[in-house]
Formats: structure tokens, sequence, C-alpha cells
């Protein structure tokens, strides 16, 4: 969950409060992507993301506009939710 506070920038007033769930799974997402970038072993042919949540997708498709993934293993506790995928 998030939330976003729109304020007046020069009174401080705020003038929207709003959802802020999208952005900040974009934001994340885009984050780990940077990481990896930098951490993951050249020529990495697989993505393992722990969680099958909202997260996972954004993570998932914000790696593959930056890597060719050969495989993508997605590992949950609850069976279901990655049998969802």
């Amino acid at each position: 969950m998030a939330v976003l506070i729109y304020n007046d920038p020069e009174t401080g007033y705020p003038l929207a409060i709003m959802d802020a769930s999208e952005i900040t799974a974009l934001r994340t997402a885009a984050t780990s992507t940077i990481a990896s970038k930098y951490l993951a072993r050249k020529g990495a042919g697989t993505l393992g993301i722990i969680g099958a949540g909202y997260q996972a997708y954004h993570h998932i498709k914000a790696h593959c506009e930056k890597f060719k993934f050969k495989e993508i293993m997605v590992a949950d506790i609850s069976p279901k939710a990655t049998d969802d995928w």
C-alpha cells in the first residue's frame, strides 16, 4: 500500500490524496532492475523471483526490458499463487 499526497508548493496545503500502489510497484521494480544490471553475472539467463504477488509482476516486466532470459522461476509459499502464472 502507498499513498501520495500532493501539496501546493507555496503553501504546503494538500491538494490531492491518491493511491500510489502502482507508482510504488513501478519504482521498486525499476530500482531492482538497476541493481541487477550491476550485480548480475554477465550472460545470466535465469531470473528468480521469490513471491508471486503484485510486485512480482512488475519486477518481471521491468527485468525483461533490460535482460533476455531463457527461464524465469517464481516461488511462493502458496502453491496456488504460482499456479496463476
